[in-house]
């Protein structure tokens, strides 16, 4: 079976393409084509996202520069052949669920989500990554107490990983904004209305990062980021159940998980006054 993001399909599937292998993770490669667009070639066991195609193929077996084409959506990469139309194309736009927490409930919820980050183990170790943390703490809490959008630009393409950290950050907090306008539309509607047009000034950061910031910015979110979403949000979720799904989150890629999550408990935390039940102001920046 193959399972493909959204994206990937969409942009697969519009014209012949043509391409090459332009390097290899933990459990598939990264193809190339040109300057237009990166998709994930990957194996079962790495979590899909809007632009990746999951097959239990050797992706090892694939050669670094081995051509990758597609033709009448036939996609061929290697020894490797795959008829696109037979895949199965993944919604990863978020839905949430019929029955919903009450405000009460997701300002506990948050809370240990909060106190599950602040116990795993900081994968920011360098002195550039610690140096990346504290211009991110900066960015966040600016962005909490003006509630300015433009203040998240400043985290485009800071920080380490082949997505860097502060893009993972702030596709982080859009599934955290995603999780707000659920439960409250009037709380977060206009914000997250303000920051999906983000990624559209974005200065220059990695190909594939900024594919996944765009399809954060329309709604759509790698799967361990919708589970989490989901199980924030549903009143049959246990703590075990939500547990898992911070676990799994905080599994993907080396910083990935960490600066997701971290990106969205910012989301969630800066209203956690009007979760409990407090009014709050937000005072905008002047311009």
């Amino acid at each position: 079976m193959v399972r493909i993001g959204p994206d990937a399909w969409q942009w697969l599937t519009a014209a012949d393409r043509s391409g090459r292998v332009g390097g290899r993770f933990r459990g598939g490669v990264n193809a190339v084509f040109g300057s237009e667009a990166l998709v994930c070639f990957q194996s079962q066991s790495v979590p899909i996202h809007p632009w990746a195609l999951v097959a239990d193929l050797a992706w090892e077996e694939v050669e670094e520069g081995a051509p990758v084409t597609v033709s009448r959506a036939k996609l061929s990469v290697g020894r490797f052949a795959l008829p696109l139309e037979e895949a199965e194309v993944v919604d990863l736009t978020f839905h949430p669920p019929e029955h919903l927490v009450s405000l009460k409930e997701l300002h506990e919820r948050v809370a240990l989500i909060e106190q599950l980050l602040a116990e795993t183990p900081d994968p920011f170790e360098s002195e550039f990554d610690r140096a990346f943390v504290r211009d991110r703490d900066r960015i966040l809490a600016e962005w909490q107490e003006t509630g300015a959008p433009e203040v998240l630009l400043e985290l485009i393409g800071r920080g380490p990983g082949t997505t860097p950290a502060g893009d993972d950050t702030l596709i982080g907090l859009l599934a955290g904004l995603e999780v707000l306008a659920a439960v409250a539309p009037g709380l977060a509607a206009s914000r997250l209305q303000a920051t999906r047009h983000v990624p559209r000034a974005s200065p220059p950061t990695s190909l594939l990062s900024a594919q996944v910031l765009t399809s954060a910015a329309a709604g759509r979110f790698p799967s361990t980021l919708l589970e989490l979403e989901f199980a924030i949000l549903d009143p049959a979720a246990s703590p075990t159940h939500l547990v898992g799904a911070v676990s799994a989150a905080l599994a993907t890629g080396q910083t990935t998980g960490k600066a997701a999550l971290d990106g969205l408990a910012a989301g969630l935390i800066g209203f956690r006054g009007i979760l409990a039940g407090q009014p709050r102001t937000i005072c905008h920046r002047k311009t």
